[in-house]
Parts: structure tokens; sequence; C-alpha cells
């Protein structure tokens, strides 16, 4: 789900942001999204799977969910312009793979010394 979410964000509208390929990881103790503000970053993919019941013949029937964050930052002053619309872009990547029973996006944002984190994760769910 990754690559497909990175896909769909080369795709993006970006206008003032930049994208990077790299994973969010801390490089000297700061986060990379904070040391870039503006450059928006794709994490790995968080698996889980959960029995829903176990049928006669010993079949499980799973509950399989692939969760993507999204992250980026920038000034919390001075949004840019075209911030809102990029939010909305982002989100509907819970709509871009089929196969899912249940896809949903959530956004949180918070304020961190003088930038506006946003994170957004995508929440893949199918049974199987």
């Amino acid at each position: 789900m990754r690559e497909q979410v990175i896909d769909y964000i080369v795709a993006a509208p970006l206008q003032r942001y930049n994208f990077s390929r790299e994973l969010p990881y801390t490089e000297n103790g700061a986060p990379l999204h904070l040391k870039n503000p503006l450059t928006i970053y794709v994490d790995q993919e968080d698996f889980q799977q959960n029995s829903l019941f176990r049928t006669l013949g010993d079949t499980t029937i799973d509950i399989v969910t692939t969760t993507v964050s999204v992250i980026f930052s920038n000034d919390a002053k001075n949004t840019p312009n075209n911030y809102g619309g990029l939010v909305s872009y982002l989100l509907k990547a819970k709509n871009i793979a089929g196969g899912f029973n249940d896809a949903q996006g959530t956004i949180s944002t918070e304020i961190v010394d003088d930038l506006q984190v946003t994170n957004i994760e995508l929440v893949y769910t199918k049974i199987a």
C-alpha cells in the first residue's frame, strides 16, 4: 500500500510542498518532517491481523488491517494557500486501492515549536 500511496502523492498538486520517498525517520535527534518543513513523507505500512471467527472445518476468517501514515509540517503562522486542498487530496488516498471492505482516512494536527505537524492516517481493512 505504501507504494500506491506514494504514486498517488506524486500526482498531487503539491505547489509549495515537496515529496520525499524517504521514511520519516529521525536524523541527529530530529524527525525529518520537522527538520524539512513542507516535505511530505510516507511511513512504512503497519499490518494487523485479528481472527474474526473459526469455521467448523478449522478455517479461520481474519480481519486484516493495513495502516499507512502520511506526515508533513509547515510554518504554523504562515500556512501555505494550498494546505486545505492538499489535505483533502491526501485524505482521498483511502480510495486508491480496491479489494478492501473498508477504507478510512483521519487527520490530526499538532503544533511543535513553530511548526504545524499534520499526520494523515490511512486505514485499509479487508476480511480474509
